[in-house]
């Protein structure tokens, strides 16, 4: 049973990597795993508080 779960949680977090590929743009819709995290999961960003609100400052 563990090794069914683990299957499954690798095989959706590979459809939504595939998933925000697309929607980053049509430069990264073939792109590979590799690509994607150093393009798009590691962006810079800052949590910050303004008015009550948490927001989220990319560059």
């Amino acid at each position: 049973m563990a090794n069914a779960a683990w299957l499954a949680l690798a095989i959706m977090a590979h459809n939504l990597g595939r998933a925000i590929g697309r929607l980053a743009g049509s430069d990264l819709t073939d792109a590979t795993a590799a690509t994607l995290r150093r393009k798009v999961f590691t962006m810079p960003g800052r949590l910050v508080h303004s008015g009550r609100r948490r927001r989220l400052r990319l560059p």
